[in-house]
């Protein structure tokens, strides 16, 4: 069986070939909103010095920040 003489018809994308822009803008965001979210208690003392704040009104921060990130507030 030989496959050298059968021609095979070219697909254009269903999309228009803009697929992956839209996987490369998700990994660019979710990297970005995660980024910040796990590295958030980096900035705990500073807010605590620059506030006056304790570190229980500063981790309320990171919980509202959390609380968006779960219904979608990007």
């Amino acid at each position: 069986m030989s496959y050298k003489n059968e021609k095979v018809a070219a697909t254009a994308p269903p999309d228009g070939g803009w697929g992956w822009v839209v996987v490369a803008a998700v990994f660019v965001s979710s990297g970005l909103t995660y980024g910040v979210s796990v590295t958030y208690p980096l900035f705990y003392l500073p807010l605590t010095q620059e506030f006056q704040i304790g570190l229980g009104p500063a981790a309320w921060l990171t919980g509202a920040f959390e609380a968006g990130k779960a219904f979608g507030c990007k």
